[in-house]
């Protein structure tokens, strides 16, 4: 075997391997995309599932009543660090209360 076919062939094997990594960080991206899709499937109807107890038209028991009163601590929680916050004299982020108002999602404040 000459060096140029030594080289050729190393040369493809290097790219068989770049195009094999590629395609797997390809599949991992489009797996986070779809967990992050999942997650806010999952929180969107933890929201609805929480109004709806909250309106009295879902029973709740066992782990819903305790997941509901965690919601209701933390939306607490973040009505008194903004009564704390405007009360510093500084301004909350009002995109992120209609945020947490429309999906009870309380990771941004």
């Amino acid at each position: 075997m000459s060096l140029f076919d030594t080289v050729k062939e190393k040369a493809s094997d290097a790219l068989e391997t770049g195009k094999d990594v590629a395609h797997t960080q390809q599949l991992k991206l489009q797996l986070r995309r779809l967990e992050g899709e999942v997650k806010a499937a999952s929180a969107e109807l933890g929201a609805a599932a929480f109004d709806l107890i909250e309106a009295g038209t879902l029973a709740a028991g066992g782990a819903l009543d305790s997941l509901a009163a965690r919601v209701r601590d933390a939306r607490a929680a973040v009505d008194a660090k903004r009564a704390e916050i405007t009360n510093a004299g500084g301004d909350h982020d009002d995109d992120d209360a209609e945020a947490v108002s429309a999906n009870g999602d309380t990771s941004q404040s």
